[in-house]
């Protein structure tokens, strides 16, 4: 059960107002996660619909290998309308995504898309790449969008989700999807079913 009083004080701590609408990521913090495009589709999204209040919540650690350029970290840290969370403990990780309207996960490729799952776990709509393991997290317009990594097409997407009865309806979707195709006692179904065939 999460704390809802936990959730109320990290809002308050990040200035995260009622009628804000946050745009999050988690993940590894280099190019090959798309935030480049995702940086680019938030100015973007800012500048369409100032009435929107959007923000930028980002969730991870910037890495060496496949570094961001220094200005995109700098905009990271600096930008009045992003939270910049840096490394989350996992076990507090379930409190940010409750701090999202929508997740993006704009990557160039990825082996499953964890965090694509744990946050419609969350019942949170979840937009995309649609590649590799990303591809395989979401139902095409029923508990996500795909995204092409552009950042055109992030704003349309996430564009989309500003209708808060769709985005409810992709994230109750979204849950359900998981929890028939992710449920530890599926994958260890599957894994076993796999074990016995080789």
């Amino acid at each position: 059960m999460i704390n809802q009083d936990l959730i109320k004080a990290k809002s308050i701590f990040y200035g995260i107002n009622n009628n804000d609408f946050v745009v999050g990521f988690c993940g590894r913090l280099v190019k090959d996660k798309g935030i480049i495009e995702l940086v680019e589709a938030f100015e973007k999204l800012k500048e369409k619909h100032p009435e929107k209040h959007i923000k930028l919540l980002v969730i991870g650690q910037p890495e060496i290998r496949d570094a961001l350029p220094s200005k995109t970290i700098t905009y990271l840290k600096e930008s009045k309308d992003v939270i910049f969370t840096g490394h989350i403990p996992f076990n507090e990780i379930q409190m940010y995504y409750m701090l999202m309207d929508v997740l993006v996960l704009p990557t160039h490729r990825d082996g499953l898309g964890m965090v694509a799952i744990e946050a419609s776990a969350m019942e949170k709509p979840i937009i995309v790449s649609d590649y590799t393991g990303c591809a395989e997290t979401i139902e095409e317009n029923v508990t996500g969008l795909y995204i092409d990594k552009t950042p055109q097409s992030i704003v349309k997407a996430v564009e989309k989700c500003f209708d808060d009865d769709y985005a409810k309806q992709i994230g109750r979707h979204g849950r359900q999807f998981v929890c028939d195709n992710f449920e530890h006692t599926q994958v260890r179904k599957h894994v076993l079913n796999l074990l016995n065939s080789l």
